[in-house]
């Protein structure tokens, strides 16, 4: 695949900073591969001998894309590492860590008929996580210049502020960001990133295998939990549904369609990756936007 892409050297122009920009990227993943002199031997000069800044991220573009299996090592997604970031088991109903023997007790050959029969007495492990996973691009942050702000203002004697008949930003479904919203830490439109969850646990549903519970009745409306995995693009996606043609339960949820990012809950997720369809369901899926990423809620 590297036969594809012939670079020239870079030629200081008139943008000299952008230009020292796309050199160090470039240098960059030069860096990350495992054998250097063998990548630079494939780039020589161009015909001019002059190579653009545009053409520059074109071709680390094609770079990029033109081999996925090489991404997804340096990327460490391999399920023989997955001990090392903190493994899970559902135990009474609640995800515990993986600790102590049990680590070696859950070799790869049970994890995988784990996965194949969906489970005997007890769901497949998996990593818990506490926010989603971005594996073709980087967890980009929210620019304070672009942060969203409603015009709420808590009144005295009001156990909290940001209503949800009256903030524009719950209108929108755009959760409030702390230190900006008027109503400070009276606002009521934070819950994804309080963690507001409704307590939940995982039990056995008939023929569905394992289902999400909650522990109590919940009110119309409230917010059950988050729907956490790795956010693929359509290239990943692809990749993941052919690797998991063998298995007898996926736990895909699309998140947005422009751009095409899918969750895939299966190897990383929360205790949402237990919910499952129903032809008379009693919860619904919403789409959030929290610090400028969406998310999904049940």
């Amino acid at each position: 695949h590297l036969q594809r892409v012939r670079l020239a050297p870079m030629v200081e122009g008139p943008d000299d900073a952008v230009a020292r920009a796309d050199r160090a990227a470039f240098d960059g993943i030069i860096a990350a591969l495992e054998d250097r002199e063998g990548l630079s031997s494939y780039l020589g000069p161009g015909r001019d001998g002059k190579t653009s800044s545009r053409d520059v991220r074109q071709a680390l573009q094609s770079l990029q894309d033109s081999d996925v299996r090489m991404a997804e090592e340096k990327l460490n997604i391999n399920d023989s590492d997955v001990f090392e970031r903190g493994l899970s088991l559902v135990r009474n109903g609640q995800c515990v860590l993986v600790q102590g023997e049990q680590r070696f007790k859950l070799t790869d050959l049970h994890i995988d008929w784990l996965r194949r029969t969906g489970g005997g007495n007890e769901p497949c492990p998996f990593v818990m996580l506490r926010r989603n996973v971005y594996l073709y691009r980087k967890n980009t942050s929210l620019d304070p210049d672009k942060v969203e702000v409603c015009n709420c203002l808590h009144r005295p004697g009001l156990a909290s502020g940001c209503e949800e008949d009256t903030c524009s930003m719950r209108l929108t479904r755009v959760e409030c960001t702390p230190s900006f919203c008027p109503c400070g830490d009276a606002c009521s439109n934070q819950r994804f990133q309080k963690c507001q969850y409704a307590p939940v646990q995982v039990c056995k549903a008939d023929d569905r295998g394992w289902g999400l519970y909650t522990q109590g009745r919940v009110a119309k409306g409230t917010f059950i939990i988050e729907y956490m995995g790795e956010v693929l693009n359509r290239k990943w996606y692809e990749r993941r549904k052919r690797q998991y043609e063998a298995e007898r339960h996926t736990y895909f949820m699309a998140l947005r369609a422009d751009p095409f990012e899918m969750i895939d809950a299966s190897r990383k997720s929360s205790m949402a990756r237990f919910i499952n369809h129903s032809c008379e369901p009693n919860c619904a899926t919403r789409i959030i936007h929290v610090g400028g990423k969406p998310k999904v809620v049940l």
